[in-house]
């Protein structure tokens, strides 16, 4: 029972920080045989017999045949949760054997400041990530199923080329580093459309009954007793599926390419950030991306919940959950679930209207379709400014605004919805027209 209860609070400490579509059987298709069932029985023992060989080491030849054996189970038994469950472990392993995966994001942190910082030398149990049959190193892509359960999908993140400086971002000597566009592409083909079927596999399994049994063969020691997967252990590692997923759309919803190279730096930074410009606007086809997103962390709330009602519901008198640990569990439920959908009231004691309420559901079901019309409408232009005692030429930023009040007003104060409450009058409550007067005036 601790096992179960450190789960639940490791995936309640992950979550603090599309719908997919549902397998089913056709049923226009004729049932199994007798035979083909029990050939099906036969494949998924080999499969997972070949799965668990590979759990503690990394990926090798093998993994692709554990595949294909779930996948052949399936053609024979679409009913077979065994070959379902095997196959949400699959697809999430196999994303690591995309080699137009791996070699995107090996072009892309080459770009880096960061690209010969090793942030993630070796997991704790010593299994280095690595290329499959080479030896370069790929930064935080699960090579094994171990890696894969635990598997944090911002380390996406690490990949996005550090910019400090315009002159970094329009670099003339950095000519080969494929747009960021093209990684968030592979991320949606490769990753959303995987962790979608995993997802999928899943949903079918769960609510059934199953129950995945690791059998001390499959653990290579003939000894050791059968560990069972119930619903309470699918349920959190879909929960984990749900995260992963939102992470990737939050990753792939908005513009974030930069020029890599420049014969007109200045005048394609200027390009660049001008505020009509793509640059951090919503993708084409990404309009639901981030309402998505919303609907899987909604998701990953659900699952957790579901993990402890069957906790609940299947417990014996050897293995039942305290009262105070079930009370404490459903209090962070409750409150995760309000965090994502309720006005949050973050500093006001009275019940009327507050500046201070957050509502993520606000920001993520309507994002701002250009991030950059949340401030007032501004100029980019070439000026000139002093640099080592002479006069250079240089970006020059200038608001369109010619009054205080105008200025104010061209805010979007409620930050796309995230503060649905807050007005100009408060956010700008202790700026004095003097000190606005200079903010106007002042060239960047």
């Amino acid at each position: 029972m601790k096992k179960s209860l450190s789960l639940l609070g490791m995936f309640f400490t992950v979550i603090l920080f599309q719908n997919c579509d549902e397998q089913v059987t056709d049923p226009t298709l004729d049932p199994p045989t007798e035979e083909e069932i029990a050939e099906a029985e036969q494949l998924v023992d080999s499969a997972n017999t070949l799965l668990f060989n590979e759990l503690l080491n990394e990926l090798g030849p093998d993994i692709s045949t554990v595949d294909s054996l779930y996948d052949k189970a399936l053609e024979l038994d679409p009913n077979n949760k065994d070959a379902h469950f095997g196959k949400a472990f699959m697809e999430i392993a196999l994303i690591s054997q995309d080699e137009d995966l791996l070699e995107a994001f090996n072009s892309w942190s080459a770009c880096s400041l960061f690209s010969d910082t090793d942030f993630f030398p070796e997991n704790s149990n010593g299994i280095s990530r690595s290329i499959i049959n080479n030896s370069k190193s790929m930064v935080g892509i699960p090579q094994s199923i171990q890696e894969s359960l635990s598997f944090d999908p911002l380390q996406v993140l690490h990949y996005l080329p550090i910019i400090r400086t315009h002159e970094q971002i329009l670099n003339r000597n950095i000519n080969n580093c494929p747009d960021i566009s093209d990684i968030q592409d592979l991320l949606e083909v490769e990753f959303l459309s995987r962790i979608s079927s995993a997802i999928a596999h899943f949903e079918i399994v769960l609510g059934s009954g199953f129950v995945f049994e690791i059998t001390g063969e499959m653990m290579g020691d003939e000894s050791q007793d059968m560990q069972p997967i119930d619903d309470a252990a699918i349920y959190l590692m879909k929960a984990y599926m749900h995260q992963m997923r939102a992470m990737m759309y939050a990753i792939i919803t908005y513009n974030i390419n930069i020029p890599y190279y420049s014969e007109n730096p200045e005048s394609d930074m200027i390009a660049l950030l001008a505020q009509e410009s793509n640059f951090l606007t919503i993708r084409s086809g990404q309009g639901n991306s981030w309402p998505n997103a919303h609907d899987d962390l909604n998701k990953v709330v659900d699952s957790i919940e579901s993990a402890l009602t069957f906790l609940q519901e299947n417990s014996t008198a050897s293995n039942q959950l305290e009262n105070d640990d079930i009370v404490e569990i459903t209090e962070a439920i409750d409150q995760l679930r309000m965090l994502l959908n309720q006005d949050i009231n973050l500093s006001c004691e009275s019940e009327g209207p507050c500046a201070m309420t957050l509502n993520i559901s606000n920001f993520l079901n309507n994002p701002p379709q250009n991030m950059k019309n949340i401030l007032p409408d501004y100029n980019l232009q070439m000026g000139t400014c002093l640099q080592d005692g002479q006069q250079v030429q240089c970006l020059e930023f200038s608001w369109v605004a010619t009054s205080c009040d105008s200025w104010k007003e061209g805010w979007d104060v409620t930050i796309g919805g995230l503060f649905p409450n807050m007005t100009p009058e408060v956010i700008f409550s202790d700026l004095s027209p003097e000190d606005c007067t200079d903010i106007l005036n002042m060239d960047f």
